[in-house]
């Protein structure tokens, strides 16, 4: 009788914990896919990210000294590449 107890105590917890699994996969993938298409930025540094990569690309310098139309980041420059 005792072992029938364990032995259904083990089935509803590993249900539980499938269900846990569940619950937090479709969690995940509903903040996932409701980001996608986001029209703003999730984060304040993206924008900057984005202008560090656009110079990268126009040719230009990333460490220059700091003006009114440009500040560089201190991410390492291997980072933007």
């Amino acid at each position: 009788m005792n072992r029938t107890k364990l032995q259904t105590a083990t089935r509803i917890f590993q249900g539980l914990i499938i269900v846990f699994c569940c619950i937090f996969v479709g969690i995940d993938l509903f903040i996932i896919f409701s980001r996608i298409f986001y029209p703003y930025q999730l984060e304040w540094m993206e924008g900057a990210a984005l202008v560090q990569v656009n110079r990268l690309l126009a040719g230009k310098a990333l460490y220059v000294p700091p003006s009114i139309d440009f500040v560089p980041l201190i991410y390492p420059p291997l980072f933007f590449y």
